[in-house]
């Protein structure tokens, strides 16, 4: 195990003033969340009334009830938590329109990758 010598020293020092305690890892948080615990919770209601969600949707209710904006990847994030599954809106290679199709190097004929 390779360390540098600045975390051997706060390894160190910790172990000095805190003992074993002191080495364990505490979680410090993050950015604190834009949505209350009971809007969180209020928002586990609603999701729970109806069986499938798209990020999209969920977005929509969160900006309308509570008037917070969030990005997909912090909604899918918050679902998670929540022990959700959701849904999310992805593009076919085959629906796409023909001019998209030859730029990106997609081939009909073989209908395979043709860089």
């Amino acid at each position: 195990m390779s360390i540098s010598n600045q975390t051997s020293y706060t390894w160190l020092n910790q172990w000095n003033k805190y003992g074993y305690e002191g080495l364990i890892l505490h979680f410090n948080g993050g950015r604190p969340s834009k949505l209350t615990k009971e809007q969180q919770e209020q928002l586990k209601e609603k999701l729970k009334s109806k069986g499938d969600w798209m990020t999209s949707e969920v977005l929509a209710l969160i900006k309308k009830e509570f008037d917070i904006t969030y990005g997909n990847r912090q909604v899918s994030r918050i679902l998670r938590s929540f022990k959700m599954h959701y849904a999310t809106v992805s593009t076919r290679l085959s629906q796409t329109g023909e001019c998209k199709r030859n730029s990106i190097g997609y081939s009909e004929k073989s209908s395979e990758w043709n860089p």
